[in-house]
């Protein structure tokens, strides 16, 4: 019965694939199977009116693209390690024909890690109990099955990193030879996989030495030798990957350059606003909902104090959800490090580093990564086992109360996170999505506009925005300096165009716009720096 009460709620992950448009990081991954970048793109349009139809082949792979023009094209436009992409380039290759290709990989890694958190479980605490209730919250996260939907990296991460951790604690109990070879190489997938799995070793290197200090593995096992060689393993795994990209980038002019955040990232926000980020970000790990001033303060990429300054506050009830989940978390976490064997505890403490990282790069430096919870996802489920240790030992309990609330905590929870999960894959656009949760609005508002025509900086870095709008939308457009502004309208009236539209406008094109003396301009989407010029007012 439990195990048809998962595979239902994991089927959540299925439904409504196609509902929320391709974003910026989803057309990012697209853009890599033609085997094309940015600057290539930029160079085939030139200075004559184009249609945004023109740039659909930039979005699949072509019969053309080789897994080396693949690589090779990842490492000129923006580094990423190759593991996920040559997966996805290998999936279409296999499963042709389908825009929806990436995403359906996405949700079958995702549920391909869900019997992987049942194994994780049951080696840190050996309770059916514990891992099958720590199963149930992994499997109706709200935030988990979002990700499961996007043609991201993420589900692949997460499962490496379960994977890593739950052999790792294993050979703790029984080391073997063959499963130390097994943990480096999943180590050196972990490294081609994210960035992000840099301080999963480092985390997994903390947790060894935390045994080794309270003496919880005998010297004999050689436990911490046995890691480091396996983690010298994986990174010599790597470096191949290292070199290779020094000297793709070398031979094509450029310096060397490795990915280790979004440079957004590192945009300053007010502190405070840091915290509340944070805040609204790990409550979604249970609670999630739809409320312009949530979605506005966990997508702002920049602070921009007019757009604060005009959002509807939180109702009551969303702030006193959110303090109980956090109270309840907070409770979860202290209970499970305090009558948890020490061992699931230090383990759980070590889940908190990359955590910590950031936030003392937030809070010493400046930026908000601690509120991204994207870069959190192994980090979170601290909260799921943890609070699945505390229910799992409550309904084993012989005081029949202990028993009741283990099983009504645990309902509760539950039925949050899939109504949140089901609430978040009927909406056309979600918060996770940066400032790219806007786009629906700006589509339906650009289709009731009679004969557009785009106006776009003529940048290499805008090319990812004009093929986003290529998913929806086949307007003529035209690359231009933004001091030849009146030039282009000039242009566009002489081939009957008087609607004029502006998407990712940058200061020099908005300084220009202010000038513009005919007409009527209005702003269509602020956060897209997205305006209309109408010339028939």
């Amino acid at each position: 019965m439990g195990g048809l009460v998962i595979i239902a709620i994991a089927s959540i992950r299925l439904f409504h694939l196609d509902l929320k448009p391709y974003w910026n990081d989803e057309v990012y991954t697209l853009l890599r199977l033609s085997g094309a970048t940015k600057l290539e793109i930029y160079q085939s349009l030139g200075p004559r009116i184009h249609h945004l139809g023109e740039l659909a082949h930039y979005q699949w792979l072509q019969q053309s693209t080789g897994f080396q023009e693949l690589v090779n094209g990842l490492i000129l436009d923006d580094v990423h390690p190759p593991l996920y992409f040559a997966l996805a380039w290998l999936t279409v290759k296999t499963f042709p024909g389908s825009d929806l290709t990436l995403r359906w990989l996405s949700v079958v890694l995702s549920i391909a890690l869900i019997p992987m958190v049942y194994g994780l479980s049951q080696e840190l605490w050996r309770s059916r109990a514990v891992s099958y209730v720590a199963t149930l919250l992994f499997t109706a996260s709200p935030i988990f099955t979002l990700y499961a939907q996007e043609a991201r990296p993420y589900p692949l991460l997460c499962l490496l990193n379960v994977g890593s951790s739950w052999l790792l604690l294993s050979l703790i109990k029984h080391p073997r030879k063959g499963g130390w070879f097994a943990y480096a190489g999943l180590s050196t997938l972990g490294l081609y996989c994210h960035t992000l799995y840099y301080l999963t070793l480092a985390s997994q290197c903390v947790f060894i030495q935390a045994l080794n200090f309270y003496h919880l593995i005998t010297p004999e096992r050689r436990i911490r030798r046995q890691q480091l060689i396996a983690i010298g393993a994986a990174i010599g795994g790597f470096v191949p990957w290292l070199i290779y990209v020094l000297w793709v980038q070398q031979t094509q002019g450029q310096g060397l350059s490795i990915i280790l955040g979004a440079n957004y990232t590192w945009n300053p926000f007010p502190m405070g606003l840091v915290l509340e980020k944070l805040w609204l970000s790990l409550t979604t790990t249970i609670y999630d909902f739809v409320h312009p001033y949530k979605t506005v303060v966990l997508s702002a990429i920049d602070f921009n104090p007019e757009l604060f300054g005009n959002l509807p506050p939180l109702a009551w009830g969303h702030w006193s959800t959110m303090a109980i989940i956090t109270i309840g978390i907070i409770v979860a976490i202290a209970y499970t490090l305090k009558s948890s064997p020490l061992t699931p505890a230090l383990f759980l403490v070590s889940l908190a580093l990359p955590f910590c990282v950031f936030m003392a790069k937030d809070f010493l430096i400046e930026g908000y990564a601690t509120s991204i919870i994207r870069y959190h996802l192994p980090t979170v489920l601290i909260i799921y086992l943890s609070l699945a240790y505390g229910i799992g030992q409550w309904s084993q309990s012989t005081v029949p109360w202990q028993k009741f609330m283990a099983i009504a905590i645990a309902m509760v929870i539950i039925q949050t996170e899939v109504w949140s999960t089901v609430v978040s894959v009927q909406t056309p656009t979600w918060w996770n999505r940066a400032e790219d949760y806007t786009l629906p609005a700006v589509f339906t508002a650009i289709k009731q506009i009679p004969n557009p025509m785009l106006l776009v900086d003529d940048d290499p870095r805008l090319m990812v925005r004009l093929l986003i709008l290529g998913h929806h939308l086949n307007l003529p457009f035209q690359l231009i300096n933004p001091e030849k502004l009146n030039e282009a309208i000039a242009q566009g009236q002489n081939q009957g165009y008087e609607n004029f539209l502006f998407f990712k406008a940058s200061s020099g094109m908005k300084a220009q716009l202010s000038q513009v003396s005919m007409g009527q301009l209005t702003a269509i989407e602020v956060q897209q720096d997205c305006f209309h010029l109408d010339l028939r007012l």
